[in-house]
Order: structure tokens, then sequence, then C-alpha cells
């Protein structure tokens, strides 16, 4: 879909009432003032209590607006949870061993 293309499919949406909003990578191109526009509306959707089912590969798109969040890998849901569940759970632990020591690299 081109950009502009994209923006009247936005503006028609938040056009419309309705109960749930379904948003597929919606910001993908958008310039960040459109993006922030995007932000906001999503927010103020939000606020009126309506649901929101937005999918996105932009962690702090989700980040603003999700009280949950799903991750999906080939169709299966492999976590869910709120964002600090999933924050809990994404924290990794890596040990690295090399050949020569650190100090003499520097």
């Amino acid at each position: 879909m081109t950009v502009n293309l994209q923006k009247v499919a936005l503006v028609a949406t938040f056009s419309t009432e309705a109960d749930l909003y379904i948003f597929d990578e919606p910001t993908s191109g958008l310039d960040p003032l459109n993006e922030d526009i995007f932000q906001q509306k999503l927010l103020d959707l939000k606020n009126e209590n309506k649901s929101i089912l937005l999918s996105s590969h932009i962690l702090s798109e989700v980040e603003r607006a999700a009280d949950r969040i799903a991750v999906i890998n080939a169709g299966q849901i492999i976590q869910s949870g709120t964002l600090a569940e999933l924050q809990n759970v994404a924290s990794s632990e890596v040990e690295v061993t090399t050949k020569v020591s650190c100090q003499q690299i520097s």
C-alpha cells in the first residue's frame, strides 16, 4: 500500500465509530510526524475504552498504548502478558569466552 493510501485508510478508520479497531503495521512507511499523530489517536481510542488490536514489529509503538502484548512466532502465541511481565521474561544472560584477555585488547 502506498503511503498516501495508508494515510487515507487511517483517517477513514479513525473517522469510524467502532468498539474494536484492528491495525496491521499501521505506521510502516509513515514519517515521524504522522507516526506521532497515529500514536495520539490510538491513545484517544484507548481513553474512550475502545478495544484495539495492533500488529507491529516496532516495540516502541506497542509499548505506548498496549495493556497486554502477545508475541507470535509462526502463527503461534509464544508469550503473552503485560509489558512488565514480558520484560522480565525477555531478559537474557550471555557468557563470552575469548582467546585473549579483554584487558589486553584495550
